[in-house]
C-alpha cells in the first residue's frame, strides 16, 4: 500500500512523523468527498526515514499490506464468528432460546473487545520510500 504524505516532524531515532490523507476503499479522496456523510481528517503516522526526509517534504510512504489485511479481518470477522460460536456452544448446553440469544450477544461483545484491542496494539510498519518534493526554507541572511 503506497500513499503520499507530508513530513511534519523528524524524530531522533531515524523515524519521521508524517501526515497522511485518508483514502477510501472506493478509491476516492475522503477529505474532499461527502458521500458517506463524514469529512475525514488526516491521520499522523510514525514511519522509518531511510531517505532522510525533512520537515515540509512531500514523500511517498509504503505500509505492509499483510498487517493491514490481518487487522481488517480481525475487526470485521471476529465479532461475527464469536457470535455464532457462543450461540452454538450455548445451544449444545441448553434448549432455552433466551440463554442462547444472550450468549450470542456476549460473544459478539467479546469479539468487539478483541477487535478494539488488536487495532490499538497493532502497529503497521511504514517506511518512507522517496521524496516527491522538498519545501525549501527561505534564507534569512539580511
Amino acid at each position: 500500500m503506497t500513499q503520499n504524505a507530508l513530513v511534519i516532524a523528524v524524530l531522533s531515532d531515524g523515524m519521521a512523523r508524517v501526515k497522511v490523507e485518508r483514502v477510501s476503499a472506493c478509491g476516492h479522496d475522503c477529505s474532499t468527498c461527502e458521500g458517506c456523510g463524514l469529512m475525514a481528517t488526516p491521520i499522523e503516522v510514525v514511519a522509518q526515514n531511510p531517505v532522510h526526509a525533512k520537515v515540509g517534504d512531500t514523500v511517498t510512504i509504503k505500509s505492509g499490506t499483510k498487517r493491514v489485511l490481518k487487522l481488517a479481518a480481525l475487526t470485521y470477522l471476529l465479532p461475527i464468528v464469536l457470535l455464532f460460536v457462543f450461540y452454538a456452544v450455548s445451544r449444545l448446553l441448553t434448549e432455552n432460546e433466551a440463554i442462547c440469544s444472550v450468549a450470542s450477544v456476549v460473544g459478539f461483545l467479546f469479539g468487539l473487545l478483541g477487535a478494539v484491542y488488536s487495532n490499538r496494539s497493532g502497529e503497521i510498519e511504514t517506511v518512507i520510500q522517496s521524496i516527491q518534493s522538498s519545501e525549501e526554507m527561505p534564507c534569512s541572511d539580511m
